[in-house]
């Protein structure tokens, strides 16, 4: 299991390691590339929607008001420069949404470690064993429940540790 302390940087201030963020890799990466291809999925439709349809009026305005070459090539500039616009958005709130994944997978899993670290302690029978969650970590009234099973078993039979 991984060690909780953080770790410190050369200017003192502490920093969590990749190792306590990822405290159950192959389930929080996979909720987070769940988050990372839906992302993807959304803005690359949109993307190709998007371009289809500016190259669709761009033909139309084309066609139908006889533009200039040199007017419909400075449209299709200012069009290509929002497309890419778009595409750097796109990458960047998928980029985001794959960050929002990992964070909040963490705040599912990281509470499993000292939940079955606690679980681990009563069935080697240290009832005095006690689990705490960081403040903001969900699952706070499952370690609560944890905890008073603990203080019950510990009065029905002691602690032999």
């Amino acid at each position: 299991m991984s060690n909780s302390t953080p770790d410190s940087t050369d200017n003192g201030q502490s920093r969590r390691s990749l190792k306590n963020i990822l405290v159950k890799p192959r389930e929080q990466l996979r909720y987070a590339f769940i988050f990372f291809g839906g992302g993807l999925a959304v803005m690359a439709t949109y993307i190709i929607l998007f371009l289809y349809y500016l190259n669709v009026t761009i033909t139309n305005l084309a066609s139908s008001y006889s533009i200039a070459p040199d007017v419909a090539n400075t449209i299709s500039t200012a069009l290509l420069t929002a497309s890419i616009a778009t595409v750097v958005f796109s990458v960047t709130l998928t980029l985001i949404m794959f960050a929002a994944g990992v964070a909040l997978s963490h705040r599912i899993f990281g509470p499993a470690v000292p939940m079955l670290r606690l679980l681990e302690e009563l069935r080697s029978g240290n009832f005095k064993a006690r689990g705490h969650l960081r403040k903001r970590d969900e699952f706070q009234d499952v370690m609560d429940e944890l905890n008073a099973l603990a203080g019950d078993l510990e009065k029905k039979y002691g602690s032999s540790k």
